[in-house]
């Protein structure tokens, strides 16, 4: 499942031509704001941050809002797998990807094992697989999508996805896939927008009431790549 937490925004004109190929470290200028393939090693924790406080609904109930929560993404993190815009430097705003190959967040058992002991890792793991898609050959998965409350309204979640919808023509993706809950409407409304459609509808009972998730539907929906 995904979360789109950020407002509906409007592009800027991009200074950079959009594209993955031929320009300089993958980055994108968009007036004050770089997007970029990949996020910089020393951003991680702002990084697990960010998906913490912006996509609380999912994982708050799983894994709490302490140090360990923290801890807990920030180990998981496959660097590659996302677009993350930066501005001086700072970490304003994240999409993450999953492929085939590699999702963006891997939590793996020893670590939950470590930080929350053996039955509470036992617990965590089964609602955090519970999350998980697995994307088919030809679609490019998006786990998520969280912009920090200072950028939010100034376009940062909509260069994201230009940025992302330029790199899947690129790479000969077919189709853009996510999940979107069904309390966050205003996400529904902006993913509509730029394209996708819905796919499927999944009632979360009763895991949801189980995990503690205050939503009760995830919905599916697709970009298809022209």
């Amino acid at each position: 499942m995904t979360v789109f937490d950020t407002a509906v925004m409007t592009m800027p004109k991009a200074i950079r031509p959009s594209g993955i190929n031929g320009t300089k470290n993958d980055a994108y200028l968009y007036d004050m704001v770089s997007i970029q393939k990949g996020l910089p090693p020393d951003l991680m924790r702002s990084a697990s941050e960010l998906v913490l406080s912006a996509l609380w609904e999912k994982f708050v109930p799983i894994l709490g809002d302490d140090s360990r929560a923290i801890e807990a993404v920030a180990s998981s993190i496959a660097v590659s797998n996302c677009f993350c815009a930066l501005e001086k430097s700072a970490l304003v705003g994240l999409l993450a990807l999953q492929t085939q190959d590699q999702n963006f967040l891997n939590f793996g058992f020893n670590d939950l094992y470590t930080r929350y002991g053996l039955w509470r890792a036992v617990v965590k793991g089964m609602a955090l697989h519970f999350l998980q898609h697995k994307p088919r050959h030809g679609e490019l998965y998006v786990e998520g999508v969280a912009v920090i409350d200072a950028a939010r309204g100034k376009g940062v979640g909509t260069q994201l996805f230009d940025v992302l919808m330029n790199f899947a023509r690129a790479q000969n993706y077919k189709i853009i896939s996510l999940e979107v809950i069904d309390t966050n409407i205003r996400a529904l409304h902006l993913y509509e927008r730029l394209g996708f459609r819905i796919k499927k509808r999944t009632p979360l009972w009763p895991a949801n009431k189980l995990i503690g998730w205050p939503f009760k539907e995830s919905i599916l929906m697709a970009y298809a790549i022209n």
